[in-house]
């Protein structure tokens, strides 16, 4: 019986052998019939399938065959096609010849509207009828990205994916396999095809850069297209067409595409970026080229066969430059499966890419049946002789005098990831800061900061000094930590026994001013002495940008003097004396609520921001010597404006900041608008004060609209506009108050706005890539002044 059995399973495993399908491995070159030149990136398909793969640079290619027999049509344009039978007799190598067809310029005479205007018409019709129907798709992606500087290629990346695409919901990848050079690890692994564009799309989205595609719906009205050539694939006639942009202002192509006549349908484009593709300094320069090819695979739809993508990447400024980059990408897409039924479970994540866990591979590429695109000579001879040692810092390693700290910084970097642990001594004492500054109270504070992870969520800071003009030390610490499921909730406890600026400044730190005043100009801040005790508790939300904390503040403040008027250049120089502040104790509760972006001074990049905070002092409840209740909003919002397509668009930004107290509020407690600082200038300050305006009410707004490097591409100043200069106006309005209650507090140096105070002015922005140049204008007073700031750089 067990023999039957065991004969029965031979006879339907040999069956079953019969009847699977014959599969075979083939390869080759293709080549001009005539030159013998290879073929880059000939189209090969099996006839009556999805299915297929392209050459090379080098014109080879490897296809696996899952039917035999099968055709095989081998296409590049201005070539006559061929077809190539293969069964399972023939030899797994079949080096094709593709004969050349003659290149032939339009006969028509143009005397009006170029023909290739007409004939993208209906390439732009054609396409909305079969977009319509087009609903999904899956398809297997062979993707390669290399990276190379200016000698050699520094890394190869390999994956093999799943693609899907929805028309509403978007693009998903999942990778099944992988492999890397072994100078970079998996997860620097970006051969990823979800991210190439398909050219045949209405907007074409590149580095943030939404790009109008040339098959646009309005593409008529951003594109010249002209007719520059005809040829022939098969019996079908191939024109082609040049295109430039309309404008100087929208991201567009510039290039040549392929139109099948009898199908209206975008068969080959290769197309790079206009002028319109400029990037803040350090990027000197980067431009990007496509080319990608569309088949209909013998239905209705055009999809994308490939993408090659090739880009080269400038960085650098005075006294910094690095080796170019240079990146080139080549994907493949092959198999589609059309309008299928997509997972749900691929669109509950928002990102792109997704490994496959179970089945993914490294360091092999025979997952699935994805056809693979051959390694170049240069290619394979880089995955021989790239070591683990040859690293991206290494190969990527800038020059120039400020090249030397950043060299320093890679070699540490490289020491440690070699497990090279540092000594001890050495761990001990990278937690441990300088800490400098002076001021007309201080004189020269000189002291130490110390910063160090005691436990994984508890940080402690300590700090001390020795202040030379009030002849006593200062010091303090600071425990902070995070906590609880993913660390949202957070507290500190601070003390210190120091010295504190009068009002708070959201703009200058003190060592700004410190060199201020060493050079011999004014003191900007006025001076207090403050023993604190001050701790907080709070929460951020994990998926909403909002924080929440409560704090209690107990301090003790007391007056101070001036102690020198020495600066390094100004001997004569006598700064004004330090205004007494109301001494005594205050105890406080306060609460802030923070929506969005974390506070960045400045304005070098654009934030959406809202922080409302109060403060209550209280004899009755805290046995505080002070009773007021101080509210404040601070509100920063940035609003694009003008072309929006563009990574850096025409924006306009505000910063709103208001405050009303109540009670009697002591004067170290008042609001503060900050002025300029000698000829420095930042957004968030009044260029044309040289004092703060404080009171115990308060509102100003500072805004300014960036018009980016626009205004110099209109005038054709195009070298102005790729060195990163563009144009801001700007302006500011704001007024203090001083109720009849509190103006018996004010003293000597308190500089109160009692009117509407307005300026606007105009800036030079990129000047030496990171600075701006300010002109501004008072309004309600004659006076002008000029001065620099950070620049806008995003």
């Amino acid at each position: 019986m067990s023999c039957l059995k065991f004969q029965i399973l031979l006879f339907f495993l040999g069956f079953h052998i019969c009847i699977c399908p014959a599969q075979l491995t083939i390869h080759g070159t293709v080549r001009d019939m005539e030159t013998g030149q290879p073929l880059s990136y000939t189209n090969i398909q099996i006839e009556g399938t999805y299915q297929g793969t392209i050459t090379n640079d080098d014109g080879k290619y490897t296809l696996k065959i899952r039917n035999i027999p099968a055709t095989l049509i081998f296409r590049f344009i201005g070539y006559e096609s061929k077809r190539v039978t293969i069964t399972e007799n023939s030899s797994p190598e079949q080096n094709v010849l593709l004969k050349p067809t003659v290149i032939r310029l339009p006969t028509i005479v143009v005397t009006g509207e170029d023909p290739a205007v007409g004939i993208m018409s209906k390439v732009i019709e054609k396409k909305k009828q079969w977009r319509s129907q087009l609903k999904s798709y899956k398809a297997e992606a062979y993707t390669r990205v290399g990276l190379e500087n200016d000698t050699s290629i520094v890394s190869i990346a390999e994956s093999t994916s799943d693609i899907h695409w929805h028309h509403e919901k978007g693009i998903r990848e999942v990778v099944r396999s992988r492999r890397e050079t072994s100078n970079i690890t998996s997860d620097m692994n970006f051969a990823f095809a979800g991210i190439i564009p398909n050219l045949y799309d209405d907007d074409i989205d590149t580095d943030d850069y939404l790009f109008v595609g040339p098959t646009h719906p309005k593409a008529l009205r951003y594109y010249h297209f002209k007719l520059v050539g005809e040829r022939k694939m098969d019996d079908k006639t191939i024109v082609d067409i040049e295109i430039s942009p309309k404008g100087k202002l929208q991201p567009t192509f510039v290039g040549r595409l392929s139109v099948m006549l009898e199908d209206y349908a975008m068969v080959d484009i290769d197309v790079r970026t206009n002028e319109t593709l400029l990037y803040p300094p350090p990027v000197e320069e980067l431009r990007y080229y496509f080319q990608q090819q569309f088949s209909s695979f013998g239905r209705e739809f055009w999809l994308p066969v490939d993408c090659r993508i090739g880009a080269t990447v400038k960085i650098g400024m005075t006294g910094l430059h690095f080796p170019s980059i240079k990146f080139n990408q080549v994907s493949r897409l092959t198999d589609y499966e059309i309008n299928v039924q997509l997972p749900d479970s691929l669109y509950q994540k928002k990102t792109i890419f997704q490994v496959d866990s179970v089945s993914v591979k490294q360091d092999t590429l025979l997952a699935g049946e994805t056809q693979l695109i051959p390694l170049t000579e240069r290619e394979s001879d880089a995955y021989a002789n790239i070591d683990s040692n040859m690293t991206l810092r290494k190969a990527f390693r800038p020059t120039g005098f400020l090249a030397r700290c950043i060299n320093v910084r890679i070699d540490a970097q490289e020491r440690e990831e070699q497990g090279q642990e540092p000594s001890a001594s050495r761990k001990w004492l990278s937690g441990i800061r300088p800490s400098l500054r002076f001021n007309r109270v201080d004189a020269f504070h000189l002291g130490l900061k110390y910063e160090r992870d005691i436990r994984k969520n508890i940080t402690l800071e300590l700090h001390g000094a020795y202040k030379t003009g009030l002849k006593r030390w200062a010091y303090g610490g600071v425990l902070k930590s995070r906590f609880g499921k993913r660390r949202k909730f957070f507290f500190s406890l601070r003390y210190a026994t120091d010295t504190q600026n009068n009002i708070r400044s959201r703009n200058y730190p003190q060592l700004f001013s410190s060199v201020h005043s060493v050079l011999g100009y004014d003191d900007y801040f006025n001076y207090y002495w403050n023993e604190s005790l001050q701790s907080e508790f709070g929460f951020s939300f994990s998926r909403l940008p909002i924080r929440i904390s409560l704090g209690f503040n107990e301090e003790q403040h007391s007056s101070v003097d001036k102690a020198t008027d020495w600066s390094l250049f100004n001997k004569d120089r006598i700064q004004r004396s330090n205004p007494a502040i109301d001494e005594g104790k205050l105890r406080s509760v306060n609460a802030v609520i923070v929506l969005g972006d974390e506070f960045i001074p400045w304005g070098p990049t654009g934030q959406n921001r809202l922080e409302i905070s109060v403060e209550h002092s209280s004899p009755d409840f805290m046995k505080s010597d002070f009773s007021f209740t101080r509210h404040e909003l601070i509100w920063c919002g940035h609003i694009t404006t003008f072309l929006p397509r563009r990574l850096l668009p025409n924006c306009l930004d505000f910063q709103l900041v208001a405050g009303k107290a109540e009670g009697l509020m002591p004067i170290q407690r008042y609001y503060g608008m900050d002025a300029r600082l000698g000829v420095l200038t930042p957004f968030g300050a009044f260029k044309t004060l040289s004092q703060r305006p404080v009171g115990d009410s308060y509102i100003g707004i500072f805004w300014e609209h960036h018009f980016r490097t626009v205004p110099f591409e209109i005038l054709g100043l195009q070298w102005l506009a790729k060195k990163g200069l563009g144009i801001l106006i700007h302006g500011a309005s704001g007024k203090t108050w001083v109720s009849e209650e509190n103006a018996s507090t004010l003293s000597n140096g308190i500089f109160s706005l009692n009117d509407w105070y307005h300026e606007i002015g105009l800036s030079i922005n990129g000047v030496l890539n990171f600075f701006r140049l300010d002109v501004t204008k008072r309004l309600n007073q004659p006076g002008w002044f000029v001065g620099f700031s950070v620049a806008r750089l995003f």
